[in-house]
């Protein structure tokens, strides 16, 4: 046993060669000196001291499974290239640990490190990783330069008396997977803090008067998945920083009593970057900017209740929206005296009004798939791009309404319109008649003067076009010799990819069908279907409703050998659209209309053993839509686009069935440009 502190009476370790073995309670380890030293403290030692606790230098491999506890100094203090692992207690009156450069520090899930001053202080090139509690009345983390921060998923790192969670300087990377609590700051840049990166994950949250503070440096990156709440501002770039990028990603939320995003007001910042794909929400600005050039990419949400989603009072701010603006206040977004550009993009909402303030101030309309009217003051150019569904009326002198409508939605209708027409012209195509067993999707008990009923529903997440679509349909229908008259509803909807804008449609048909067997192989069938569709749209403008009518034609040949059946199919289906009107805007469609076939396959007849009997299916086909001309009015100006074309391909696998008095099929149709489309749908007769 040797004696490994100085002016102590009892060691808690002992030292055999270059290790040290700590299991009992006693003093600690005092080692000026200290290079390449093993210290292992197990759960039973308990090392206390009135100063440092653990002082070794370089090279050494430092392992807490049990109780450091400081009353006036640091828990553990080195120089450089050491390894520290704690899966015990640190309790210390100023430091709980203190390492200098290249060092590796690792607090397990278990480990505690409890400070009065910094929870652990390091200069450079150090690497942090935690899973567990680090709490400080300072600083729970301060860093120099160039250092790597690893808050994993069940780490805890907490400031209190108004300091800062982690405080660092330059050339830092951060990754919060955890929490980060302090009652002033979250995460804090100091003001010369440059070429940082901060990463909060999906699971990563921040809790803070403001979350995440860079003070003056440039080109720091910031990445936000996961949530900052705050009482404050949820991030905030203050003095003279320049190009310094926030990104929100889809999942991340800022959620602020104040400000959502602050620049600070200095003139002689420039360049900074807000790029916002998840939800800004705060009770006064969104995001509120100064200095020279602000750059702000809004594809999620930035909403204020009580102030303005963007106030920026900025020489030059360049505002791309191509998501929802919300204000509680009359004017959203409200700009100072700079040259700004506010770029209108497809997705763009705005609650209220926009002042573009003083200055040489643009607008410039890309695209538009949300019904709308924005007025706008202060411009000095605005231009709209060729073929978007937008009117630009001017009301005064820099006054502006834009109207903006969507080519997308306004085509969902016929979309659904001309899905339904192809889906129930293939189910009377397919169905009874004198074509064999093997070629019948409902099998049908081969007599005349019947009635029968089917119901069927698809699906798909993407139709590659914009939309998702879901339709349900029942059918009632008379066979009468070789014809059949059916009549039937349908419920459909898509929802419009990128805003909450969807439309639901109600679809009354009528139609017949006959088929005619030319020989033993070859028979010909042909139906026609007429109907009408109501259809609501609820938009982020408000709510409102349209009808249309449709026809559709369409024939199939099959021919039938050794049980397989082979068919080709053709149709074509037209449809109008009634004036549509949204707020102030008028829209009129002269006729769409839809092209569709394809061929099939399908195998002989496989009975099982309770008999059912089974087909498989193979096809190719397509489906293409040509939308109406769209003719736009809106204050006193009308404007005519072409309406909305599609064009799909698609492969088809499934199965029909048949078992005594129910018959059906079941498919999935993949299409090129969008996500696959799931039908299922099955037929009786009575």
């Amino acid at each position: 046993v040797f004696s490994t502190s100085k002016g102590q009476a009892q060691d808690a370790c002992t030292l055999v060669g270059q290790v040290y073995t700590c299991d009992a309670t006693g003093d600690g380890i005092d080692d000026e000196d200290g290079d390449g030293f093993t210290v292992n403290i197990g759960p039973s030692g308990a090392i206390s001291e009135n100063g440092t606790v653990i002082y070794l230098r370089d090279n050494n491999i430092i392992s807490n499974g049990g109780t450091l506890e400081s009353d006036n100094r640091r828990g553990i203090r080195v120089d450089d290239e050491n390894i520290i692992s704690n899966s015990g207690l640190i309790q210390a009156d100023e430091e709980g640990i203190e390492a200098d450069n290249r060092n590796k520090i690792v607090n397990a899930a278990s480990g505690e490190i409890l400070a009065d001053g910094r929870g652990i202080y390091i200069h450079s090139e150090n690497e942090i990783i935690n899973s567990g509690l680090i709490r400080a009345d300072d600083e729970g983390i301060e860093a120099f330069d160039d250092n790597i921060i690893r808050n994993e998923s069940s780490g805890i790192i907490e400031s209190r008396d108004d300091k800062r969670a982690i405080f660092i300087r330059n050339g830092n990377t951060v990754f919060n997977d955890g929490l980060i609590e302090a009652d002033e700051i979250g995460i804090e840049a100091d003001g010369e803090g440059d070429d940082n990166t901060i990463n909060i994950s999906s699971t990563g949250l921040i809790i803070a008067k403001t979350g995440i503070k860079i003070s003056g440096g440039d080109d720091n990156k910031i990445s936000l998945a996961g949530e900052i709440r705050s009482e404050s501002n949820g991030i905030e770039i203050d003095g003279s920083g320049d190009e310094n990028t926030i990104v929100i990603e889809s999942s991340g939320v800022i959620e602020s009593e104040n400000l959502g995003i602050r620049f600070g007001t200095s003139r002689n910042a420039e360049d900074n970057v807000v790029i916002n794909n998840g939800v800004i929400r705060s009770e006064r600005q969104g995001i509120e900017g100064g200095g020279q050039r602000l750059t702000i990419r809004n594809n999620g949400t930035i909403e204020s209740s009580d102030g303005r989603a963007v106030k920026s009072d900025v020489d030059e701010t360049y505002l791309f929206n191509n998501g929802r603006l919300i204000s509680g206040t009359d004017k959203t977004v409200k700009l100072g005296s700079g040259d700004d550009t506010f770029t209108w993009q497809a997705y763009s909402f705005v609650s209220g009004d926009v002042d573009m303030g003083d200055g040489d101030d643009r607008l410039v309309v890309e695209a538009a798939e949300v019904f709308g009217s924005t007025f706008f003051e202060g411009l000095e150019t605005a231009e709209v791009a060729d073929g978007v569904f937008a009117i630009l009326e001017e009301v005064g002198s820099g006054e502006f309404i834009l109207h903006t409508g969507s080519a997308t939605i306004l085509g969902a209708s016929g979309a659904l319109t001309g899905s339904l027409a192809s889906d129930v012209a293939g189910q009377a195509l397919s169905s009874g008649g004198s074509t064999s067993a093997a070629g019948q999707v409902s099998r049908g008990n081969g007599t005349s003067d019947v009635w029968w009923v089917s119901a069927g529903g698809a699906t798909k997440a993407d139709t590659g076009n914009g939309s998702s679509q879901g339709s349900q349909n029942l059918t009632f229908g008379r066979t009468i010799g070789e014809y059949e008259i059916f009549f039937g509803y349908s419920q459909a909807s898509a929802d419009i990819t990128g805003t909450t804008d969807s439309v639901d449609q109600t679809t009354f048909y009528l139609g017949a069908s006959s088929s005619l067997q030319i020989n033993e192989e070859l028979d010909l069938k042909g139906t026609a279907v007429l109907g009408r569709a109501n259809a609501d749209y609820a938009l982020s403008s408000g709510r409102t409703s349209t009808s249309s009518t449709f026809g559709t034609a369409a024939g199939r040949l099959n021919f039938t050998r050794n049980g397989y059946v082979m068919g080709a199919y053709a149709g074509y289906s037209r449809s109008s659209l009634t004036d549509l009107t949204v707020g102030s805007i008028t829209f009129a469609s002269d006729a769409s209309s839809s092209v569709f076939g394809g061929v099939d396959v399908r195998t002989p007849t496989y009975v099982t053993n309770n008999g059912l009997e089974l087909n498989a299916v193979l096809g190719l086909g397509f489906q293409n839509g040509k939308g109406g001309t769209v003719t736009m009015t809106a204050g006193g100006t009308s404007d005519s686009f072409p309406g909305a074309d599609t064009e799909q391909q698609f492969g088809l696998l499934g199965v029909d069935f048949a078992a005594g008095w129910l018959s059906g099929g079941l498919a999935v149709r993949a299409p090129s440009g969008g996500s696959a489309q799931t039908s299922l749908w099955v037929r009786t007769e009575f």
